[in-house]
């Protein structure tokens, strides 16, 4: 199938999203809420077991936001202030999870504060 793809000559058709960049290739997209770790884990499985079986190329859509903003330099309270002051409240992906994890009884607080030490002593 042949599709248009953007060009310096054809601005009109220039993509404003993932999947038109990903209908250029022919690639399936998958769409997946970053704030669930267990969704991302089962779509880029699935992702993996699709590309080795059709050796084709997949689009993950990483349905997320930057928590800092998108350069060392960007200061976004000053560029986004309502959205940043919304996603300063959010609660991160690894509070979520282990609220989960700890809901589900599959660890412990004394796990999670191992972990947490763990990750920052590196």
């Amino acid at each position: 199938m042949l599709r248009s793809c953007p060009s310096a000559k054809n601005p009109v058709n220039s993509p404003t999203t993932q999947d038109d960049v990903a209908k250029c290739v022919d690639a399936p997209v998958l769409h997946v809420n970053a704030d669930d770790a267990e969704a991302v884990a089962h779509v880029a499985r699935v992702a993996i077991e699709f590309r080795c079986r059709f050796k084709k190329d997949v689009v993950l859509d990483l349905v997320c936001y930057r928590r800092f903003g998108h350069s060392e330099e960007d200061e976004p309270m000053f560029t986004q202030p309502f959205m940043y002051k919304k996603i300063k409240s959010m609660t991160t992906v690894d509070k979520i999870y282990a609220a989960k994890l700890l809901e589900e009884g599959v660890v412990t607080v004394d796990d999670i504060k191992q972990w947490e030490k763990s990750t920052w002593t590196r």
